[in-house]
């Protein structure tokens, strides 16, 4: 809830947002219990409820979303050939950039090819957690207003 100068309260754009990425998390691994796996189509889900909110905040927000809007659709790019029956498998995160990784697609020494998928998910994850920091950054300084 966001609380306007008056005092009266708002309801925040950025709530269902932010539940929209609580899906994501799947079952444990088989090799490892503590890590988990993302699904993909989920994580796609949210990621578009995000840019739909980016787009909305325009101005800053702008030339951020164009590149977030870029990164997801590298990441698609390969969730489709993923489709396509080129790799095996449910197209989760992991399952995603292991059979990228074993294409070859990616440099020695761990260079990440740009565009790929490897590459679209870690600018994903850096985008959204700038935002989330800005947020409540945000968020804090109202409460103490």
């Amino acid at each position: 809830q966001l609380r306007s100068a008056g005092g009266q309260q708002h309801p925040s754009r950025l709530e269902p947002v932010a539940h929209a990425f609580a899906p994501c998390l799947r079952a444990p691994v088989p090799f490892s219990p503590k890590a988990r796996d993302i699904d993909l189509e989920q994580l796609l889900r949210a990621c578009d409820d995000f840019l739909a909110l980016q787009l909305a905040m325009g101005g800053a927000m702008a030339a951020p979303a164009r590149y977030f809007e870029a990164n997801l659709r590298a990441v698609r790019t390969a969730r489709d050939a993923h489709r396509r029956g080129r790799w095996a498998g449910p197209v989760t995160m992991r399952a995603l950039l292991e059979a990228e990784a074993a294409s070859g697609a990616h440099g020695r020494g761990g260079l990440l090819k740009d565009p790929s998928a490897a590459m679209g998910l870690l600018w994903i994850r850096r985008s959204i957690a700038f935002n989330a920091a800005l947020f409540a950054s945000v968020a804090a300084s109202a409460k103490r207003d």
